[in-house]
This record gives structure tokens, C-alpha cells and sequence, in this order.
């Protein structure tokens, strides 16, 4: 998939901009229901300390800007693969309570058999009880419901000031807790991130480089989204141990015991977990000469590091879309998503 997602920073969509060939799978476009238009929207996952990783996964995934935990658009997205996107759904109703719901709902003539209705109340949390809306919603709706094997998966999101009822068109899988790194290596990026990571840049059917790969946890994750990676890491143990916990289990992966400063070849994307920490060593130019290399192989990159490198981005041969902060006790890691500048026509 090399060549531009959009124009400026190429590969890379701007906000509320999509493109078919971004994420595979399947996107929705606007479209009119009994003259109403179609929106969606989106819930977010994780703690505070990734909100801001989440909201950018969300915009890479759908052109979706996060407003606290919720995004609202008029494209659906696929989220099965997302690591902090819970669902996309298509908006049934909206109020600013439960009692505007209901009448909204019963307004809106809504007709469904075998609907399940599952109620979400992130902060600022709505006081009434799930129970209650999920009953007085149910009796808003002409069908019956089926609470074993629903044919319809209805979801609730319940704020202070603000309820939705939507259609779930689409629900994260969390496959991503299927790979875990070894026990024994700390300093592995953790598998959620290391997802969300992928979501940013590359698609099923995509090329992905981590020219840092250690144990193999991006690699992995970019398997099972059915991305091919290929894994470069300067330690032969670290690459002989990635070697072992991928290969058999995720097929479509290549570890090269080598340095990424060298690497050569073509690839559509890159994720790269830069050293960082006291247990890495870390020599003079390590971030210029890497990325300036890396520049040269892809056309777009999620990059982490333990600061902001937006000067060595530039001067690698990027231009940095968005950055988001993820925060873990003492670490506070950094992740830019970049791109490298089209050239003028």
C-alpha cells in the first residue's frame, strides 16, 4: 500500500479525511435512513494515562476526534482490531437524559427481534442505575428481546448531561491479549500499546518494519492483524528469543538478527520502540542514524520514545502528524506518528 493516504504529509489521513485502502476491512460511508442521517459513535477504553494514545488510535482508525471518552462521526469504522476503541455503533437516539432517551426513542419507531441492550457510564457518570434504563429502553422498543443469542447488540453510553443509544456495527475482538512477551524481559513494550501502535500505521495486507523489535511484541501483534512484519533487532539472544515466541504461532513474520541502522528494503509502514532506560545503551547519533535510515524505507512510522524527538524526526526526514503522551509510573513515553512529505507534482 505505499503512496499517500492523503497529500502534505503523505500516507497518513487528515482528521475526518478516509480512504477505503487505510484500514481493510470495511468503512460505511454517509448515508440516509427514512431521511434521517446516519452517525456513529465510538467509546473509548483504558485508564486516564492513555487517553490520549486512545484518541489518537480512534482518529487513525476513523478520522474520529475524541471529545473525553466518546468520538461521534459520520463514518463507521472497523474496530475488531482496535486495542482502546470498545465499539462503533450507529446512533438509534440521543438526550440529555434518561427521560429524553426514552422519548427519542419511541419517537424514532424503532422495530428490532432478539436485541440485547448492554449500558456503559463512563465519567461524568449518569446517577441512574443500568438496570432501570436497560428496562425502560426495552419497553421503548417494539420487538422482543433475546438475552441468550441476541441477533442485535444495542449499546447504551450513559453520561451526566449526555445519553446515546446506538447499533454495535462493530466491536473490538481484544485479541490483543492473546500474545504476552516473555516474563522474564521488563522492558518489552506492553502488548495493548504495542497494538494501538500498529492501528496508527498499518493495515491488514500491509508490509510493517520494527527496526527494534526485541522480543518480538510489535511483530506479533502485526501478525495477527494479518500484517507482514519483519523484526530487526542488534542482539542475537533478543532475536533468537523473539524468534522463539513468534515463529509457529504467528506466521508472516521475519526476524533478522541485524542492525537497523543498516537495514535496507521497502516497506509500508514502521512501529519502532526507540532504547530507552537505564538498561539500554544508548550511544552518541543512535536516533538520527536510525530513523534517518528508516526515512528512506517507508512512507509513514509510529515512533515511542522516552522524550519528544520531533527535531530528530525533522531532521530524519519526517514531519510529525500528532503526538500522544502514555503515562506508567515513573515512565511517561512519547509516541509520534510521522510521515514522510509528498513531493511537489
Amino acid at each position: 500500500m505505499e503512496g499517500g493516504r492523503s497529500a502534505g504529509v503523505s500516507g497518513l489521513a487528515r482528521p475526518g479525511e478516509r480512504q477505503p485502502s487505510l484500514k481493510g476491512g470495511w468503512e460505511q460511508t454517509v448515508a440516509e435512513s427514512g431521511g434521517r442521517a446516519v452517525s456513529y459513535f465510538f467509546l473509548l477504553s483504558g485508564p486516564e494515562e492513555v487517553r490520549e494514545l486512545a484518541a489518537l488510535e480512534l482518529w487513525a482508525l476513523s478520522g474520529v476526534e475524541a471529545e473525553g471518552v466518546c468520538g461521534v462521526g459520520q463514518v463507521a469504522a472497523d474496530v475488531i482490531g482496535a486495542a482502546y476503541t470498545r465499539f462503533c455503533a450507529e446512533t438509534i437516539a440521543a438526550g440529555a437524559d434518561l427521560e429524553e432517551l426514552v422519548a427519542a426513542t419511541e419517537a424514532a419507531g424503532v422495530e428490532l427481534e432478539g436485541f440485547n441492550i448492554h449500558v456503559w457510564q463512563p465519567a461524568p457518570r449518569a446517577p441512574e442505575r443500568p438496570m432501570a434504563a436497560i428496562v425502560r429502553l426495552a419497553d421503548a422498543i417494539e420487538g422482543r428481546p433475546d438475552l441468550s443469542h441476541p441477533r442485535v447488540e444495542l449499546a447504551v453510553v450513559a453520561q451526566a448531561g449526555h445519553w446515546r443509544l446506538g447499533r454495535v456495527v462493530s466491536a473490538a475482538s481484544r485479541d490483543w491479549r492473546q500474545w504476552k512477551p516473555p516474563v522474564d524481559f521488563s522492558a518489552a513494550l506492553p502488548p495493548q500499546i504495542a497494538r494501538a501502535m500498529l492501528n496508527l500505521v498499518a493495515a491488514p495486507g500491509d508490509t510493517l518494519l520494527d527496526p527494534c523489535c526485541g522480543v518480538g511484541t510489535v511483530v506479533a501483534q502485526a501478525a495477527q492483524r494479518g500484517v507482514r512484519a519483519v523484526g530487526v533487532e542488534i542482539s542475537k539472544k533478543l532475536a533468537g528469543r523473539a524468534a522463539e515466541c513468534v515463529y509457529g504461532a504467528r506466521p508472516g513474520v521475519l526476524i533478522v538478527a541485524g542492525d537497523g541502522r543498516e537495514i535496507g528494503g521497502r516497506f509500508d509502514a514502521a512501529v519502532v520502540d526507540l532504547p530507552y532506560g537505564r538498561s539500554s545503551l544508548i550511544t552518541q547519533g543512535l536516533y538520527g542514524d536510525l530513523l534517518g535510515n528508516l526515512s528512506g524505507l517507508v512512507q509513514r512510522a509510529a515512533v515511542v520514545a522516552a522524550e519528544p524527538i520531533g527535531q530528530v524526526l525533522e531532521q530524519a526526514g519526517f514531519g510529525q502528524v500528532r503526538m500522544a503522551r502514555v503515562r506508567s509510573n515513573q515512565l511517561t513515553r512519547y509516541v509520534h506518528l510521522v510521515g514522510r512529505p509528498t513531493p511537489a507534482s
